[in-house]
């Protein structure tokens, strides 16, 4: 079910995002390895 007021909040929130890449110390995850199993 579409909700055309939602739509629009959820479109005014993501005007004021700002695209562009963060610093590679903003992305940093510490020494820990993950592993992600598929």
């Amino acid at each position: 079910v579409w909700d055309d007021e939602l739509a629009a909040i959820a479109q005014k929130w993501a005007n004021h995002c700002v695209y562009e890449h963060d610093c590679g110390d903003c992305r940093s995850v510490g020494k820990k390895n993950f592993l992600i199993d598929m």
